[in-house]
């Protein structure tokens, strides 16, 4: 495949066949979310910042995975080069996130950047929400901007 990670608009329009390991409700929320140039997130490929978030345990836990069912891809930091992207200091799906293009929002994380590589979260004081800080790029990042691809056992990667 030559298109890596695609945005949920372009999944669709290629028809491409995926399983769904999102929850519905959230993802609705993000489909309403607009940027400041007034484009749906649908429209956008994104990237947490910190892979290891309660969206991951979430899944894990509502899916019944194992870690040796998650990969993790390492993308390299040229990605927030690209034109058009934004970065949210939170989940996406979150009423209170602010959304910033991207030197802007390189800012706000560098303030929250202990909350976002910290081991724990809880909702009390909002690092729940920030430990789940995105990148949004329009459409699609290319298979070049992949630098790694984390898995728990190599054995399951080659018998896949």
């Amino acid at each position: 495949m030559n298109q890596v990670i695609l945005s949920h608009r372009k999944v669709e329009e290629l028809g491409i066949s995926y399983t769904a390991i999102y929850d519905s409700g959230v993802i609705n929320r993000r489909k309403d979310k607009s940027t400041p140039e007034k484009s749906s997130l649908w429209d956008y490929a994104n990237l947490y910042f910190q892979p290891r978030n309660p969206m991951m345990y979430r899944v894990m836990s509502e899916k019944n995975l194992d870690k040796k069912d998650i990969a993790v891809i390492g993308i390299k930091p040229g990605v927030l080069n690209l034109t058009g992207g934004f970065i949210t200091d939170g989940n996406a799906a979150n009423e209170s996130i602010k959304i910033y293009p991207v030197q802007e929002g390189l800012e706000v994380l560098k303030q929250q950047w202990h909350i976002i590589q910290n081991d724990w979260w809880n909702e009390l004081d909002g690092s729940k929400r920030k430990i789940m800080s995105e990148c949004f790029l329009p459409e699609k990042i290319a298979p070049e901007f992949i630098h790694s691809i984390f898995v728990t056992n190599h054995y399951e990667v080659f018998t896949a």
